[in-house]
């Protein structure tokens, strides 16, 4: 009964002293185990509450279940429509008649909708007639007294029949009643409308004043920066003039507008000799652009044009269409715009992006993959063409596109987040991983890119980093800390 010795004390220790680093490894596991586990319920937490990334149309469309497709409409099953069936018109008799047909079958059918007016009311003032285009503004605003648009267009009209005083009370209204959600650049084209009506009417500083006020700082500036050096130098403070009509020439190096606004500012300062290089620069643009006008044949280019426009209507009619849940109607219309008019890169976007809604994702890839083939630089193209990759298991495919929307926009956080789903998704880079979702983390610390860096930090053994990330993101992100930094 005397019990074990401090020796046999000892020797019965030894073994289990020896276990001790495995117990810490068994621990460490375990601990990483609940954090990846943790890092997960997260993710579907946050994925299930936040929004998607995807491109917005500038009309609020209805939700879309994944599981819905576009069925016809009970009165339009198995119809062959006017103006949407058949090979594209060859004259501008058939053009403008597809038109009439398509914006007054949408007037019919949506008759209280204030943006089928519009689009019937764009679709006649393309085709010349300002009267009917009148009409259907003046019926959008008995519906919508603050539905800038159709006083924008109502504007529009008064210029073309050089009514200045009431075109400015137009586009002011529009400007008055324009939301907030509205993109800057269609405020912007909209003040550069009212500066120049108010510099025809003599109104100089109420021009320069609206145009300070809107159109400054578009991503399109060069027509606003124009409009003021042609508006100081009528109120002949020519230093002014001189440094809109260079802002001008930075963006647009061809302006024939600029280089003679600016060869008048020169001579007006005293600089005669560079008022003449910019004089002799306007003189050949100005003979270039009329040689080219005498080689066009006229009734050629005039189809084309209007080809362009109709295109743009289908384009609005889908939009409408889209917009009451109609999508095999949109899908038609999207078609017929992107048949009329390659160009018509709005109509594919749109088109592109039911197919995703719609659980056609290969359909929506081959269309974003066209345009960037088209348009390399386009940030939007790239990162859809991205994503849809993502979403088809190419992880492969998906790679050069992320990449490109990350040299395209640095700044902005759903590349580097994509990037880091995908090395992720794959196993084979984790390092490159935490990379990208610490810099998705840097630009945008929310709750999905702090579940990104938790996941990569849990792939590369970092059970601290992986905890302090995951407990961000239980906390809703928007909490900056050195778990975004290398």
């Amino acid at each position: 009964m005397g019990g074990l010795s401090k020796r046999d004390s000892r020797q019965q220790m030894r073994p289990q002293e020896e276990m001790r680093p495995v117990e810490r490894r068994g621990r460490r596991r375990v601990l990483l185990a609940a954090v990846i586990l943790l890092a997960g319920l997260v993710a579907l937490w946050a994925w299930r509450r936040l929004p998607r990334v995807e491109h917005q149309s500038h009309l609020a469309a209805p939700e879309v279940s994944a599981q819905q497709k576009p069925e016809p409409h009970p009165r339009q099953a198995e119809q062959v429509l006017p103006g949407l069936d058949g090979p594209p018109p060859a004259s501008l008799p058939e053009m403008m008649d597809e038109a009439k047909q398509v914006v007054g079958r949408l007037v019919e059918r949506f008759p209280q909708d204030p943006l089928a007016l519009d689009c019937a009311a764009k679709a006649y003032l393309y085709l010349g007639d300002t009267n009917q285009a009148a009409d259907y503004w003046n019926r959008c605003v008995q519906l919508d007294p603050e539905a800038a648009f159709a006083w924008e267009g109502l504007g529009r009209i008064a210029v073309m029949k050089s009514d200045y005083a009431q075109a400015a009370e137009r586009f002011q209204q529009a400007l008055d009643h324009c939301p907030a959600s509205v993109d800057h650049t269609w405020r912007a084209d909209c003040a550069c409308q009212l500066g120049d009506v108010l510099m025809k009417l003599g109104r100089i500083e109420e021009a320069i004043h609206v145009l300070e006020k809107y159109a400054l700082g578009s991503p399109e500036s060069a027509k606003s920066q124009l409009l003021l050096g042609q508006l100081y130098l009528q109120a002949q403070d020519y230093e002014q003039a001189k440094q809109h009509f260079e802002t001008v020439l930075r963006i647009q190096p061809e302006s024939r507008q600029a280089h003679f606004g600016l060869a008048t500012a020169l001579t007006r300062t005293g600089e005669a000799a560079k008022g003449r290089e910019h004089m002799s620069r306007f003189q050949a643009l100005y003979a270039r652009r009329a040689e080219t006008r005498a080689a066009m044949r006229f009734q050629d280019e005039e189809l084309k044009e209007l080809v362009v426009k109709v295109s743009m209507t289908h384009t609005h009619c889908g939009q409408v269409y889209q917009r009451h849940g109609d999508l095999h109607m949109a899908q038609r219309h999207w078609q017929r715009a992107g048949l009329l008019s390659p160009e018509n890169a709005t109509c594919r976007v749109e088109l592109a992006d039911l197919y995703a809604q719609t659980r056609r994702p290969r359909e929506a890839l081959t269309i974003y993959r066209s345009l960037v083939a088209r348009d390399p630089a386009n940030p939007l193209f790239q990162w859809q063409a991205g994503r849809l990759c993502l979403e088809l298991g190419d992880f492969e495919a998906a790679q050069p596109h992320l990449q490109a929307l990350i040299e395209i926009a640095p700044d902005r956080a759903e590349g580097y987040a994509a990037l880091a789903a995908l090395h992720l998704e794959s196993g084979a880079n984790p390092t490159a991983a935490r990379r990208m979702a610490q810099e998705a983390v840097r630009i945008e610390p929310n709750q999905r890119h702090y579940v990104l860096l938790s996941r990569a930090c849990a792939a590369l053994g970092d059970v601290e980093g992986a905890r302090r990330a995951a407990a961000k993101a239980a906390a809703g992100g928007n909490l900056r800390s050195d778990t975004a930094g290398p």
